[in-house]
């Protein structure tokens, strides 16, 4: 079992965001926030549903992979800001 003085954190022993959180720290909306991140892997999500009520997500993203889409994100405003993409 990987453990963290070999490198690799724990999905468990890794800081978790929930998506106001990462909505707040990004200036962008909740909605907005969830539709980058509901479908990466490693994204943890819990589904409560009664019978006859509304299905409630609850979503939590690992710190490792915030910084990925945080990170793809800005690679790619990097490059469009290259092109001249945007620009006129």
């Amino acid at each position: 079992m990987a453990t963290e003085e070999q490198g690799v954190i724990e999905p468990f022993a890794e800081r978790h965001y929930t998506i106001n959180e990462l909505a707040a720290m990004w200036s962008l909306s909740g909605e907005f926030v969830r539709q980058l991140v509901q479908h990466e892997p490693g994204v943890t999500e819990w589904v409560r549903q009664q019978p006859g009520r509304r299905r409630y997500r609850v979503l939590r993203v690992p710190q490792s992979v915030a910084e990925r889409v945080y990170r793809r994100a800005l690679g790619k405003a990097r490059a469009e800001a290259v092109r001249g993409v945007g620009s006129g």
